[in-house]
């Protein structure tokens, strides 16, 4: 049975822009060894893993932006993990 390739796609936004866009887009030992480095470099954002956005993103090119569509789905998903952080952190007190 053939293990699956990482696959990575992250998303930044540009000064003067509305929607996010591609920065990266990779599968591989590259997706591996750019998530290492970003939680090394960026230890206080978040990675998202969530497979449907991911198959998503992952068609677009690298500086592309993202339809307002997608746009909403990411912002919905960012919306809930800081929920759900928030009550866990909530229980956790």
């Amino acid at each position: 049975m053939m293990s699956k390739q990482k696959k990575v796609v992250a998303l930044s936004f540009a000064e003067n822009t509305l929607l996010p866009q591609v920065v990266f887009n990779d599968s591989g030992i590259y997706a591996a060894n750019f998530e290492a480095e970003f939680k090394k470099v960026h230890s206080d954002s978040r990675v998202i893993k969530d497979p449907e956005l991911l198959e998503r993103l992952a068609v677009l090119p690298v500086n592309t932006a993202i339809s307002p569509d997608l746009y909403q789905l990411v912002a919905m998903l960012i919306v809930h993990v800081f929920s759900v952080e928030e009550l866990l952190k909530r229980r956790a007190s």
